[in-house]
């Protein structure tokens, strides 16, 4: 829980626990079907299947009572899940094979599909579907193809059911776990938006006036004035960045397509930063709302690089969409920087290409940066993304 908030170990918390709940259920579920047998006309008499099905029982009593301790470690070590396979098969053997014990053993099947997959799971199953073979051919009588190959079929079913339900626990847990992501994101930014109007707009505005009054002041000389007037200038323009920060971070942009939200921002930073920008786009697919955030963080981040730094006359983003991917490149002509330059930076308290960095990494994306001082400078950054495909219909768009 260290690198988690309370809020997303609360959301894991519960998917862990249905799972858990699920596979008592499961294990009810035997014990139920061992009270009709044992209460019922098919209760065997032999002494080893009677043994067999007492351990079967034993188990299901256990681990009913003592799988919110083991349902971690069963996920990480098969072996736990194994012991209930061996009880099973050995039920399956002692009995050759019979109907009540097969019925039995479907249950185990049905655990390892809640709490294992991959190689673990297939060699259980496996265990599962010898303990019935084996011993089907000392049973008296022809045993029938139909029989040997449908009976261990239900295994498969039943791992299936239990793997499908598993998945779908886990893909809830991490959509509920984007949506708290998102909505965080999104206080966060009304927080901000917040603290910026009643903090940072209000001085700003308050020195803008006060510089003003001063340059009014009589008896001032003609060079004193023009500093409070240059003064009082640069405290307007501070003031009109910071409200259109505000309107950037109060606005609700979640109905529209990512590549859309896109070209509004670089058409505003065009506008504002008096610098030549082009906007190119193909075929994209929209992104989830936490990872959208993340690309217009860095977008802004790296467009105000390029205003306050590069010296550029020209600037190209572009947006293009892969299979798994959105990447994001903002390429200018501008004086470049040295990459001794970055390092230097962040020690002198200037995290902005870091925080794109650790922006993209925060949601599996990369970020990278090429930069001369030919060529200008080129960042790249990749996105994973989720949601429906937006198909641009002119993959080439103009400020």
């Amino acid at each position: 829980m260290a690198n988690e908030s309370l809020e997303q170990w609360s959301i894991r918390q519960t998917g862990r626990q249905l799972i858990i709940e699920l596979c008592q259920f499961v294990l009810l579920l035997r014990l139920v079907t061992l009270v009709f047998i044992i209460f019922g006309p098919l209760m065997p008499s032999r002494p080893i299947e009677v043994f067999a099905l007492a351990t079967i029982a034993l188990t299901a009593v256990i681990g009913t009572y003592a799988m919110h301790r083991l349902v971690d470690s069963a996920s990480a070590h098969p072996l736990i899940v194994g012991v209930d396979v061996a009880i099973a098969a050995m039920g399956l053997f002692v009995s050759h094979a019979s109907p009540l014990f097969v019925v039995l053993s479907i249950f185990s099947a049905l655990l390892i599909g809640l709490l294992n997959r991959g190689v673990s799971a297939a060699l259980l199953l496996i265990v599962l579907v010898l303990a019935f073979l084996a011993p089907s051919s000392a049973r008296e009588g022809d045993v029938s193809t139909v029989e040997i190959i449908s009976r261990p079929a239900l295994y498969l079913v039943a791992y299936g059911g239990g793997r499908v339900v598993a998945q779908r626990v886990g893909l809830l847990t991490e959509r509920s776990l984007a949506m708290g992501n998102q909505v965080a994101s999104l206080v966060e930014r009304s927080r901000m938006a917040r603290e910026m109007h009643d903090g940072v707009v209000k001085t700003l505005h308050g020195i803008a006036l006060s510089a003003e009054a001063l340059g009014r002041t009589e008896g001032l000389s003609a060079p004193l004035k023009m500093k409070f007037e240059s003064f009082s200038r640069a405290a307007e323009f501070g003031v009109q960045q910071a409200r259109e920060a505000l309107v950037e971070l109060r606005s609700d942009q979640d109905d529209r397509p990512v590549v859309v939200v896109v070209e509004d921002i670089v058409t505003r930073w065009s506008s504002r930063a008096r610098i030549n920008a082009t906007f190119t786009a193909t075929t994209v697919a929209d992104v989830d709302g936490y990872v959208r955030n993340e690309i217009l963080a860095c977008l802004r981040e790296a467009l105000d690089n390029v205003a306050e730094h590069s010296e550029a006359s020209t600037v190209a983003v572009g947006l293009a969409g892969s299979p798994h991917h959105v990447t994001l490149t903002i390429e200018d002509d501008g004086k470049g920087v040295d990459s001794r330059r970055l390092g230097s930076a962040v020690r002198q308290g200037h995290f902005g290409v870091q925080g794109m960095k650790e922006r993209a990494a925060a949601v599996g994306g990369t970020c990278e940066i090429q930069s001369s001082s030919e060529t200008g400078t080129t960042i790249r950054l990749s996105f994973p993304h989720g949601g429906a495909r937006y198909d641009v219909g002119d993959p080439a768009r103009n400020d």
